[in-house]
Formats: structure tokens, sequence, C-alpha cells
């Protein structure tokens, strides 16, 4: 499976959402078909709390997920940067398949 190294952008208090493409290593979608997967936000990696994305897998077969975030959420993340990553269990095997940093912006205009 192909690892992607991608950063994420939120603005503090709104939704946030982005659809990732999971691809295998010729870069063709992987089928997400009966796969888990989940993503978490934290400050470090060794850091003991997190947030968690909500993972959508819409479009198994073209290895579309969908990570979501509401506003209350977004609203607990202070202004800073955490790092994240997607992790895809398939046949009990956890593979990242995502991982970057996530930059959160305060609002100008509340």
């Amino acid at each position: 499976m192909s690892q992607s190294n991608i950063p994420i952008y939120i603005d503090k208090g709104s939704y946030f959402v982005t659809t990732i493409i999971v691809t295998d290593e010729n870069c063709l979608p992987r089928n997400l078909s009966n796969v888990i997967a989940k993503s978490y936000v934290k400050r470090t990696y060794n850091s003991l709390s997190f947030v968690e994305f909500d993972v959508i897998i819409d479009n198994p077969e073209q290895g579309e997920i969908r990570l979501e975030m509401d506003a209350d959420k977004t609203s607990n993340l202070k202004y800073q940067r955490y790092v994240y990553d997607l992790i895809v269990e398939y046949d009990g095997i956890p593979e990242r398949v995502i991982e970057g940093i996530v930059t959160v912006y305060p609002s100008v205009t509340s």
C-alpha cells in the first residue's frame, strides 16, 4: 500500500471534511470493502489524549475515505499544529495509509 504525507488545515469552530483516495503501490485505488478505519489527531505522536476524526468509507471499491470533524470538536482544538494518521485494518492487520500535520487556524470573525 502506498503511504502518503498529506497536510490538513482546519478552521477552529468550523465543520471540517476532506476526502482521501487510498491507493496501492501502483497508485491505483485500493478496495476498502470490509475494512475498519480510524484516524486520530494528537498534539504529539506520544500524546495519550486525542481527538478522533469521523471516518466514512463512501466508495470502498474506489478507495474513497472521508474524514470529518464537526464544529464542536474543532472548537475544542487549540490554535497550533498537531499530528494525525489514518489506519486501515485489512484482515486484522493495521496499516498506516496516510499521515501528516494538522494545522488549526483561529477564527478572525466570530
